[in-house]
Order: C-alpha cells, then sequence, then structure tokens
C-alpha cells in the first residue's frame, strides 16, 4: 500500500502498487491510493502559496490551484472505487463467510 508522502521540497518518489490478493488489499490499496492523491494535493497547494509570496502572476499559480482541484477530486474517485467496489460484492463476501467458495469464470466440463 502507498504511504503519503514526506513534505520536502525536492526528490525522488517511488510508488508502487501491487495487484491485489484479496478484496480487503484491494479496498486498503484504494484507500491508500486516495490519500496519497490527497497528500499531493496539499504539497501542490504549498507550492502554489510559496509561488504566491514571490508574486508569480496569477494566470501561473491558478494553474496550479487547478492541479490540487483535481488531485483532489481524484482522491476522492479512488475512495468511491473502494466503497463502490465493497458495495457490489457484498453479498458474495457474505455468501463466502458462510463457507461457499465462488467458482466463476470456469468453463463447466
Amino acid at each position: 500500500m502507498a504511504q503519503p508522502l514526506p513534505r520536502r521540497r525536492h526528490g525522488r518518489y517511488q510508488v508502487v502498487f501491487e495487484p491485489p490478493e484479496s478484496d480487503a488489499e484491494f479496498i486498503s490499496t484504494a484507500l491508500g491510493i486516495a490519500d496519497l492523491l490527497a497528500a499531493l494535493a496539499g504539497l501542490v497547494e504549498d507550492y502554489r502559496d510559496d509561488l504566491i509570496k514571490r508574486k508569480m502572476p496569477v494566470p501561473v499559480t491558478a494553474q496550479f490551484t487547478t492541479a490540487a482541484e483535481e488531485l483532489r477530486a481524484a482522491a476522492a474517485n479512488a475512495r468511491h472505487a473502494a466503497s463502490t467496489f465493497a458495495d457490489i460484492f457484498e453479498e458474495s463476501r457474505d455468501i463466502a463467510a458462510r463457507g461457499i467458495r465462488i467458482l466463476g469464470g470456469r468453463p463447466a466440463a
């Protein structure tokens, strides 16, 4: 799962998302992606604020405002993906919890 970015100005970051092995792992990773995107939005806003303090022209800083807003929207979409997944597969998880194996996707012999 992705960890929030440390607050620093320069450097490299590597983020790796492994394919999920379970429903819980998918939901956890989707929420981690949401947290990462929200953290990036905050970093972009901090950068924009520094530019504003340095009297950078509004047409330039406005682009960073838009970028942060879009990152926040992307974070909300990742949270929505986790929620939608949970809603769609709730019944299947309940069935599996009662001990019934679901073997979908295999052709009948």
